[in-house]
């Protein structure tokens, strides 16, 4: 009797020891170690840790607001790293909670956390991804489909879908443009209003009638997704940071944060970005945590009445300053009420910032450009504009934080997205259809001669098989094989080899396109096409970028499906077979990771599409050197593909829901010696229509750093 009382009582000891450490967690003490300038501690439910959550903390103490955002370890403990001196906001967030009572925080001191289990499917579901919610839509069977899910997931003008603002209707909306006879009333009143009015009742079009409004109704009635997984593995490595920037009603297309062919800033850099619909550059200081902006310049005064009609601005602006197409969010605001438009921004050597944007009117296209111009590439390749058109629509031009002053180029090819070449001219490529252009930094900062610092090519496949570019025939002329042949393609992002400084086009379609320029372009100029193999769904080249090594990483939009292509595995590269089809041997497929991108409910159809790629050359974002990166626009999140494991990581931006929904990321290294916190992959809010956001009218959007450190709980 007496020794099983004994063991009784050993039992009980042992339990008792086990359970110390989780009832001392639970009384405010933590064996998470922190500094100064650390929150953390261990985030709990009643059975005990909570893995794979997120913790939150917010302040409004420092210039702008600020957000850092880090994920709980297997034991649910967290560390808050680095937070700047204030008051913090902290709570927790998660898939299968709701939000925790936000508690206050400061630096130095533990902050033991206690998580909320969601009491319906229904609210945990609010915290999920926008493209959860999309998967709920239902497509029509049969051949239409793909084309319908196309419909479904485009955003139907550059803004998420799925989030709460577009899978209900919203009040602002019913207050506006109400009241509404049903659901499918309100929608089509919906996406015929706002600074994209136009564009979005086009891409509503056929199928939208058909499936917008019964995805609305069968949400209101109660139907939820699958709840998506939480982070794991080195996913909960990952420290988010969030700054706000911009206006509440503006549209920042990108942020320049450094020169990605050497992203090591000087102290002090800034990180910028045009602000389209507002004619500025945006800047942020992530040192002292200040953001303002800068008026972009031009050389035309009437800018504001050019037609633009769904060419890089949504619409002719009204000289009477009538609101045409009131936003239900700001009625008596025209939002997009600009000259300039500045998207694209790079960093260069120098520390300025290019950008393309409108200085002129279209047809005061340069006569160096044109037909009967003397030039050499006006001669080989003339442009001249046409009405409407991409020819000659934006130009470019730097803002040199050092004199903060703008420096204008008119350039003869639309300029939009751009990419510097690692050689000693500092070549910035930019591209439009069926052109490639260039401008020779290094010659322009010598001479200031806009016309001899500038060229173009179109794409010629040297299809007789000579080695050079002589005669060709047009693209809708028939095949000549002792002629070259002329290819129709579009670059509307490019990428720049850092081995042979060739520029790769996205190309259109399920192709891309390699132009050299030569010794002494444009006669030396000389293209390749590449196209998907046929029976490959991979569709609708867009994001580009060149690793170290040469291989072309390319998003496909239509499809869920990242690909690369290495040149160096053709047997081909040249000739009379050279059209296309002629190096399967050079892609590889990657499908989008389906947690990330679930599908359309009973389809194979994703709910999702990317638009540009980064290239991690440097491994500012810690998982390694040249790891590729995607955006899926309605997933909240950045997806990167680890080669040597084949295996996808999903960096998660949990809050503010709709923040995460980029045009480019781009990485920076602001201290070499610094490990982790040295360096950071940096993005931001690319909406249209900002106030879609988490927290709705008011808000602003985020420039965002992402890091991964080397475990849950680096300091």
């Amino acid at each position: 009797m007496r020794s099983g009382c004994h063991a009784q009582r050993i039992g009980l000891a042992l339990l008792v020891a086990c359970a110390l450490p989780w009832i001392a967690a639970t009384q405010g003490r933590t064996d998470v170690p922190i500094d100064a300038d650390d929150i953390g501690g261990v985030v709990s439910i009643a059975k005990g840790p909570e893995a794979g959550v997120w913790v939150i903390a917010e302040t409004t103490d420092l210039p702008t607001k600020f957000a850092r955002i880090v994920v709980t370890d297997d034991r649910g403990r967290y560390v808050l790293p680095d937070l700047p001196k204030a008051t913090y906001n902290v709570w927790v967030r998660g898939y299968g909670l709701v939000d925790s009572p936000k508690v206050l925080g400061t630096p130095g001191a533990p902050l033991n956390l206690t998580a909320v289990v969601a009491p319906t499917p229904q609210a945990a579901a609010q915290y999920y991804p926008p493209n959860y919610w999309l998967s709920l839509m239902k497509l029509p069977e049969g051949p239409e489909q793909a084309r319908a899910g196309a419909a479904g997931r485009c955003g139907l003008a550059c803004h998420q879908m799925g989030g709460k603002a577009t899978r209900e209707i919203t009040p602002e909306t019913a207050a506006t443009l109400g009241p509404f006879k049903s659901t499918a009333d309100a929608w089509l009143h919906r996406v015929r209003s706002g600074p994209t009015g136009a564009f979005m009742a086009s891409a509503y079009g056929r199928f939208g009638p058909q499936i917008y409004p019964a995805w609305t109704d069968r949400i209101l009635a109660g139907a939820v997704p699958p709840q998506p997984p939480r982070p794991s593995g080195v996913e909960r490595n990952v420290v988010i940071s969030l700054w706000d920037w911009g206006s509440v009603n503006g549209f920042v297309h990108d942020q320049a944060p450094a020169d990605r062919r050497n992203p090591v800033v000087p102290p002090g850099t800034l990180i910028y970005g045009p602000g389209q619909s507002h004619d500025m550059l945006v800047w942020f200081d992530p040192v002292a945590h200040r953001e303002g902006a800068i008026k972009v310049s031009t050389r035309d005064t009437d800018l504001r009445v050019v037609p633009r009609d769904g060419l890089g601005g949504p619409f002719p602006q009204d000289p009477f300053k009538k609101v045409r197409l009131p936003s239900p969010y700001w009625p008596d605001e025209e939002l997009w009420n600009v000259a300039s438009e500045p998207r694209s921004g790079q960093m260069d050597h120098k520390g300025r910032i290019w950008a393309g944007f409108r200085i002129r009117r279209d047809e005061k296209q340069p006569a160096f450009c044109r037909t009967g111009s003397s030039n050499k590439f006006a001669r080989y390749f003339p442009l001249d504009p046409k009405p409407n058109s991409n020819i000659g629509g934006k130009q470019t031009g730097f803002y040199d934080p050092k004199t903060k002053q703008w420096t204008l180029i008119d350039v003869c090819w639309w300029f939009d997205h751009s990419d510097f070449v690692t050689d000693a001219d500092h070549t910035l490529y930019s591209g439009m259809d069926n052109v490639v252009g260039w401008i020779n930094t290094r010659r322009f900062d010598e001479t200031r001669d806009e016309q001899a610092a500038q060229g173009w090519c179109p794409a010629v496949l040297d299809t007789n098989g000579d080695g050079r570019i002589t005669r060709w025939t047009e693209p809708n002329q028939p095949i000549d094989s002792t002629l070259d042949r002329r290819i129709d393609f579009t670059c509307y992002s490019v990428g720049a080899s850092p081995i042979d400084h060739a520029a790769w086009c996205n190309g259109a379609g399920p192709q891309i396109v390699r132009i050299e320029r030569g010794p002494n372009p444009p006669e030396t100029c000389k293209a390749e096409l590449y196209q998907v193999p046929k029976g490959n769904p991979a569709d609708g080249a867009r994001g580009l970028e060149v690793d170290s090594q040469g291989i072309v990483w390319v998003n496909f939009t239509n499809t869920d499906v990242m690909g690369s292509f290495d040149r160096r595995k053709c047997r081909v590269l040249s000739g009379p077979t050279a059209t296309g089809q002629h190096c399967p041997e050079g892609w590889t497929f990657y499908p989008l990771e389906t947690s990330v991108v679930p599908k359309f409910e009973g389809t194979a159809i994703g709910t999702d599409r990317t638009y540009l790629i980064n290239v991690d050359q440097f491994d500012t974002l810690g998982l390694g050197k040249d790891v590729p990166i995607t955006y899926p626009e309605n997933a909240d999140a950045l997806i990167a593909w680890l080669r040597d494991k084949r295996q996808w990581v999903t960096v998660r931006v949990p809050y503010p829901m709709g923040a995460m929904f980029t045009k480019k990321v781009i990485g920076r290294i602001d201290d070499p010696k610094g490990g982790w916190k040295g360096r950071g992959l940096w993005s931001n809010t690319a909406h249209y229509a900002p106030w879609h956001i988490e927290g709705g009218k008011g808000t602003r959007g985020k420039v965002i750093k992402y890091q991964v450190r080397p475990e849950p709980l680096a300091k």
